[in-house]
């Protein structure tokens, strides 16, 4: 028999503009800092000093948390989104 044991989203970090209709922003990272810790996943290339193109996927990180429940998975999440610079 199938047993839920635990919960976890997902969130995708990207460099859209919501100000400008969420196109792709380009340019070069000058400042990157990734969180990390106990049920933190972290998924993509992203580095300090990369270049972001215009014709490059706007996803430059996707951020997997997973928790005992569904609850405790969102303040992972929460946590992990305030820790990135």
């Amino acid at each position: 028999s199938l047993v839920i044991r635990g919960a976890a989203m997902q969130c995708r970090i990207t460099t859209e503009d919501p100000t400008n209709g969420f196109r792709p922003d380009t340019g070069r990272i000058t400042a990157y800092r990734s969180p990390g810790g106990a049920g933190i996943r972290l998924g993509g290339g992203a580095v300090l000093g990369g270049e972001i193109g215009a014709h490059f996927d706007s996803m430059l990180v996707k951020l997997t948390c997973r928790g005992r429940d569904f609850p405790a998975a969102v303040a992972r999440a929460y946590r992990a989104l305030a820790e990135f610079r």
